[in-house]
């Protein structure tokens, strides 16, 4: 390995190269200003390897360093933070991460600011073609003690705490909404909302639960656990097993993702991994709804979430049955899927801070618990007089989809009252389960006897179901030689439905092909085809989730370190001080002065020797009021160097009322007496025209900087 490999191989290093091939390769406008700040004039002949070299050692001497932390704001620190720990910081990625708290005109000003003092940097990744921005590497050890994620994810103490009972998610919640479905399966209009009569049914059966079953419902379709057909919803009892023999927080999380939208088996598995990975972060004393979607933002475009092994089978698999039509993951989308982890109950309010922000922690049924043993569960289940029954919580998913499938859910609060009826139990009859089957799981969780009463009805109403039963499905007719075959046949006698007559049987077989392969498996002469009214295929398992993962654990910073900013706050209005005592010893035009001073209030001005007349060249990049032309010609000027800008202009229904749009300048149409510049706005690109002439105010905003 020869030197120059190894000099790349040290990280630092090559963050260190890239830096300065970031400086070589700007345009010679953009560099040239960047030199003339921190150098002075440029004489020629130059050299560009040489100049980036000067301007590097500016950033080794400690006196500087001192100077730039000194100088370091609140707003600094955070979007420092964010560039360290957003994977490949954009423009676009830290405008996302700030939304709702810092404009984009302040957070595109925020990065041009850091940038002009040099604190950060912007270079093109090769793998995703965007302009990427980090922190400058001849100031990561200087700049390291001062940011973290303490400073992103505010962990302030409640003044006050919520000592109220909150809803969560509850096995027996589930099932109970379940039993509904299948008690009214017609719930549903097409569009999938819940009608109007089930609403006010529902409000009564689970008070004030209206917004928290339209989610689950909505889970529930895109799960492909409710199917919506012909006659209404039906629950597919293989999906819904699979489902129930999940963890149950892992139930949880892909309820919450799946209540959101409908997603593809790999987005489905790594937003519900994030969910699992936010509640393992969320610290003790809580976070605001503000700091969880942070955390859903930074798993979301971080290598956090990673894909568990999978089979060359398993891959090829999931790349066939994806779906095609996968929801985008975008903010609005997390945000519906925290929205649906608070109503559900897996994020619960544990107080509010000084300012009246609720924090949230990760409510009990997040845990990662072991399995249960099983053990006897009875007492759990109370058959009160006639047909009601009481079930209280105890019970697993797994456990209560047989026991509420013969039973209407009648009341839904800390215990769940059910009601067996002619038509709950024909439900049961109707998937193969018998008296006796239904008798062995109420005695499974009784602490009692069934009331004869109760199985005199069920009796009754089975005595009535079987009177007149409607098959449908295949029909095997043998002779009378092949008859004992097949009904002493251990390989085939568990197939038979119903026995017509003899040799003539009711077969539960769903598959053509299968069947056939069956019937000639079992030794019988057969011929011909098979056809069948339904097809099911094999249900496929839920994607593996992992337990949750704390991502931020040892990343927040210590008291000490919190400490230093008190320290250099006080440093940096001294250091400012004694740079316009200088200034005001040098001989300077009006505009050098003022734009010096500007510099030394955005902190460029570093070092007493960039407090030069020859480091000024003067540069408008802000107009107000009626310069008309001036503020015509900074707009063609930004349309020229691909720069944003920020126009306020009146509203038109209030002209007292300022708005402020950002957005790129792609065109001005002149006219008479005005001018219409065409203006692509930020963040959705949405296409508007304004006018020059009543625009209050013209800014240029760099963002061409990290383009």
């Amino acid at each position: 390995m020869n030197t120059n490999d190894r000099r790349t191989a040290d990280p630092k290093v090559g963050r260190i190269i890239r830096w300065r091939e970031s400086l070589a390769t700007m345009p010679d406008e953009r560099f040239f200003e960047i030199i003339r700040i921190y150098l002075g004039e440029i004489h020629t002949p130059f050299n560009k390897d040489r100049l980036i070299e000067q301007l590097s050692s500016i950033f080794r001497k400690e006196q500087t360093k001192k100077t730039i932390t000194a100088f370091l704001s609140e707003f600094d620190i955070k979007m420092l933070s964010a560039i360290s720990i957003v994977p490949s910081a954009t423009q676009e990625k830290l405008a996302e991460f700030f939304s709702g708290e810092h404009s984009l005109s302040d957070i595109y000003s925020e990065l041009l600011n850091l940038n002009e003092r040099l604190l950060i940097y912007s270079y093109r990744d090769s793998e995703t073609n965007s302009s990427v921005i980090a922190v400058n590497p001849l100031l990561e050890e200087v700049l390291s003690p001062f940011i973290g994620v303490s400073h992103l994810f505010r962990r302030p103490e409640c003044i006050s705490r919520n000592l109220d009972v909150h809803f969560s998610l509850s096995p027996l919640f589930l099932a109970s909404f379940i039993s509904y479905i299948e008690s009214y399966p017609d719930l549903c209009r097409n569009d999938l909302s819940i009608k109007k009569k089930d609403i006010e049914r529902l409000g009564k059966i689970f008070p004030k639960k209206e917004k928290c079953l339209s989610l689950i419902l909505n889970a529930l379709i895109n799960l492909g656990i409710a199917r919506l057909g012909e006659k209404g919803l039906s629950i597919d009892e293989k999906r819904l097993a699979k489902f129930a023999s999940l963890p149950e927080c892992r139930q949880y999380a892909y309820l919450s993702v799946a209540s959101a939208a409908h997603f593809g088996r790999e987005s489905l598995r790594s937003q519900a991994q994030l969910l699992l990975d936010i509640a393992a972060t969320v610290p003790p004393e809580g976070f605001s709804r503000s700091s969880l979607l942070r955390t859903a933002f930074l798993l979301n475009n971080t290598a956090e979430i990673q894909r568990p092994a999978q089979s060359t089978f398993s891959r090829i698999l999931e790349a066939r049955t994806r779906s095609l039509s996968d929801a985008k993951i975008t903010s609005g989308t997390a945000d519906a899927v925290i929205d649906s982890a608070i109503e559900f109950g897996l994020f619960v309010p544990y107080g509010t801070d000084e300012g009246g922000e609720v924090m949230y922690v990760r409510s009990g049924i997040m845990q990662e618990n072991e399995p249960q043993s099983s053990g006897s569960k009875r007492g759990l289940l109370n058959i009160n007089a006639g047909t009601s029954i009481t079930v209280m919580p105890g019970l697993s998913l797994t456990e209560l989809i047989p026991l509420v499938s013969f039973m209407d859910v009648t009341s839904s609060s800390t215990v769940t009252e059910f009601e067996v009826t002619r038509k709950s139990v024909s439900r049961a009859f109707d998937k193969n389960r018998t008296p006796s089957d239904i008798y062995a799981l109420l005695s499974c969780y009784s602490a009692y006897e069934i009331p004869q009463s109760l199985q005199m009805n069920i009796e009754e109403w089975y005595s009535s179901y079987s009177s007149a039963i409607l098959y449908k499905g295949y029909v095997l007719k043998v002779n009378e030689k092949s008859a004992r075959v097949v009904e002493n046949s251990p390989g085939i006698a568990p197939y038979i439905q119903a026995k017509l007559a003899d040799g003539i049987y009711v077969m539960n077989i769903p598959l053509d092909d299968d069947a056939e392969k069956f019937i000639r498996s079992c030794g019988l002469d057969f011929m011909g085809t098979v056809r069948t009214p339904k097809r099911t295929d094999d249900v496929i398992d839920f994607p593996v989730l992992r337990s949750g993962r704390n991502v931020l654990a040892g990343r927040f910073v210590t008291e000490e370190q919190m400490d230093c900013g008190a320290e250099k706050t006080e440093d940096g209005a001294k250091i400012k001080e004694g740079f316009y005592k200088k200034l005001d010893e040098l001989e300077l035009t009006e505009q050098q002065r003022e734009c010096l001073a500007m510099r030394i209030e955005r902190n460029v001005i570093v070092t007493e020797e960039q407090l030069k007349p020859e480091t000024v060249r003067l540069e408008i990049l802000e107009i107000d009021g009626m310069n008309y032309a001036g503020k015509l010609r900074l707009i063609e000027n930004t349309i020229d160097s691909g720069d944003s800008i920020e126009l306020t202009v009146p509203a038109d229904n209030d002209p007292s009322r300022l708005l402020v749009y950002l957005g790129k300048p792609l065109m001005i149409s002149k006219h008479t007496n005005d001018a219409l510049v065409r203006m692509q706005l930020e963040p959705d690109n949405e296409i508007r025209f304004f006018s020059v002439s009543r625009a209050n105010k013209v800014k240029i905003i760099r963002t061409s900087v990290f383009k």
